[in-house]
């Protein structure tokens, strides 16, 4: 009688110590996470937080594949992959998403945002989380924002300081109504462009110029094809961290948390790192032959958009105009 209940505890303790053993492995959920960032992007700097962030709060119950620098394309096929569950995170650039999210498209309302604190305000705040529900119709749930940048003009023609200067440069933007409304208004020729062809449409002439944050131009060696840069700051660029709702509502509660948690903290601490770059790249761009032009006539450019003011009106409600420019 004692041999066998011996046998039956060393059999308990065995099974016991094997079910300990394999959990981990099964425990650790494999997660895609999609973004269009190269190295040193602030898209890979906020997956990176994100990634390092849910494993401090949670060692070893996920295991996310970061598939940056346009793996798994353009941020148009990562929102749709997003929506049909073949991509589990994302993050997004705002604008890239607005044709989808309409209620997105005001946080690229051009010269909204006095600077990177106010646009930290108003998205880290109640106007934030009011945005983020505009995605969960789409089988998203919206996580948090992460700082992208101010985004700039580039050409290769001729330095640009005035509105004037734009005029019949070809511009490749986001293909994005509000984008494609504000360079035309700026007078350029408009190029809505998907993001993996750009370097090569600026390489080979298609077009003169691009817009983007400093660090996007940096990371992508567009001093290379672009010689002239202009610090307009004309849209405040943002990034928004999302998970597929089916993946999101099938986890635990304290795992929900961390995601959550973790896309904070990226937003939270991606911003002065990337405002402080943005000044570091500046004095890199000029050693590398790039002309940059900080001095720009402001004023001359927010004149040659206030007639699209009546339009962003309408679209987004004049009261969260003025919520947003009154946030402090």
């Amino acid at each position: 009688m004692f041999r066998k209940v011996l046998i039956t505890l060393i059999t308990l303790i065995t099974l016991t110590a094997l079910l300990t053993a394999v959990s981990p492995a099964q425990a650790a959920q494999k997660l895609i996470l999609g973004h269009v960032g190269v190295r040193d992007s602030a898209h890979e700097l906020a997956a990176t937080t994100v990634i390092t962030q849910i494993e401090r709060r949670l060692p070893g119950r996920f295991k996310i594949e970061n598939k940056g620098g346009s793996t798994l394309g353009g941020e148009v096929d990562i929102w749709e992959g997003m929506k049909l569950g073949t991509v589990d995170l994302a993050i997004l650039t705002t604008g890239a998403i607005t044709p989808s999210v309409p209620p997105l498209g005001v946080l690229s309302v051009p010269f909204l945002f006095r600077d990177a604190d106010h646009a930290g305000q108003v998205l880290n705040g109640p106007i934030g989380q009011e945005l983020g529900v505009s995605l969960e119709p789409h089988g998203v749930i919206f996580l948090g924002f992460a700082e992208h940048g101010f985004r700039h003009l580039s050409n290769s023609r001729r330095p640009v300081q005035r509105p004037e200067d734009i005029a019949g440069l070809r511009i490749r933007v986001i293909p994005n109504p509000i984008y494609e409304m504000t360079f035309k208004a700026l007078g350029a020729e408009v190029v809505p462009m998907a993001w993996p062809t750009v370097y090569g449409a600026l390489d080979d002439g298609r077009i003169d110029g691009q817009e983007n944050p400093l660090l996007t131009f940096s990371g992508s060696h567009f001093e290379r094809v672009q010689k002239h840069l202009t610090l307009t700051g004309h849209i405040y660029s943002g990034l928004v961290i999302v998970v597929n709702a089916g993946i999101y509502h099938k986890m635990l509660p304290d795992e929900r948390l961390a995601l959550r948690d973790a896309a904070h903290t990226a937003g939270v601490e991606t911003r002065p790192i990337l405002v402080a770059r943005d000044q570091a790249i500046v004095a890199e761009l000029r050693e590398k032959g790039v002309a940059v032009v900080e001095s720009v006539d402001r004023p001359a450019f927010v004149k040659a958009v206030e007639s699209l003011w009546p339009e962003w009106e309408k679209r987004f409600g004049a009261n969260l105009l003025q919520r947003i420019r009154e946030t402090q």
